[in-house]
C-alpha cells in the first residue's frame, strides 16, 4: 500500500514538472513569435518573470521529485523484505505440512498393522 501511495505521489510530481516544462516552452515560443510583432518593455518583463517562476517552481519538484523516489526506493525495499518473508514462511509451511503428512502415514501404518497383528491372534 504504501510503495502504490509513494509511486502516485512520484507520478504527480513527475507530471507537474513536466507541465511547468511544457509552459516554459509555450511561453518561449509565444515570447520568440510576439517579439518579432514588438513587445513593449513591460510584457518582456512580465514574460521574463513568469518564466524565471516557472523555472523556480521546476527546480523545486527536481527536489521533492528526489524525496519521493527516495521513499519509493524505501516502500519498494520493504514490500520486497516482506516478499522474500512471506516466501520463507510458506516453505517453511510446506516442509512441516510435510513432516506432519509423513507421521501421519507412519501412525496410519502401525495402526494396520496393530489389526493384521490382532486379526493373526484371532485366527491362532
Amino acid at each position: 500500500m504504501a510503495l502504490a501511495v509513494s509511486s502516485r505521489h512520484l507520478k504527480g510530481l513527475e507530471d507537474k514538472k513536466e507541465a511547468c516544462q511544457k509552459e516554459i516552452s509555450r511561453l518561449n515560443s509565444e515570447l520568440v513569435s510576439r517579439m518579432q510583432e514588438g513587445l513593449r518593455s513591460m510584457e518582456i518583463t512580465m514574460f521574463r518573470d513568469y518564466s524565471s517562476y516557472l523555472g523556480q517552481q521546476v527546480s523545486s519538484l527536481d527536489k521533492e521529485i528526489i524525496e519521493a523516489q527516495k521513499k519509493v526506493d524505501e516502500a519498494r525495499d520493504v514490500f520486497l523484505k516482506a516478499k522474500k518473508q512471506l516466501r520463507a514462511m510458506e516453505r517453511l509451511e510446506d516442509i512441516d505440512q510435510k513432516e506432519y503428512d509423513e507421521e501421519q502415514m507412519k501412525i496410519q501404518m502401525r495402526f494396520m498393522d496393530e489389526i493384521a497383528i490382532s486379526r493373526q491372534r484371532r485366527i491362532q
